[in-house]
């Protein structure tokens, strides 16, 4: 599971480097005002997730404590950016691959780093 993950999250910047290449790198990418809001407002939403998803494994015995935390940290962080995703003011695809890609990152960082 956490190499399909993997593979389909990488989808999203092959087709936004796309993107920046066919627009000549012009755009909301680089002048975004809401972009932060958006990365902490997804990164919000993944908490309770995360928390709820940790506390789901931890009544089992998972046979590998970090692949479990990374897999749960990247889907709290999925989860998150495609509920905050749905009220984001940003439409253009090269953002939504800076903001929303870093939230699910960050997601699976902090969430391996705690090994719940």
């Amino acid at each position: 599971a956490p190499k399909w993950a993997l593979a389909m999250v990488a989808v999203l910047p092959l087709t936004a480097v796309v993107d920046i290449i066919v627009h000549g790198g012009e755009g909301a990418f680089w002048h975004d005002g809401h972009g932060l809001d958006c990365l902490l407002l997804s990164l919000a939403a993944s908490v309770p997730v995360m928390a709820t998803l940790f506390a789901w494994v931890r009544r089992g015995a998972p046979a590998h404590p970090r692949l479990t935390a990374a897999t749960i940290g990247t889907a709290g962080g999925a989860i998150g950016t495609m509920a905050y995703g749905l009220a984001c003011p940003i439409g253009e695809l090269s953002p939504v691959f800076l903001w929303f890609v870093t939230t699910v990152t960050a997601g699976l960082v902090l969430a391996r780093a705690l090994k719940w």
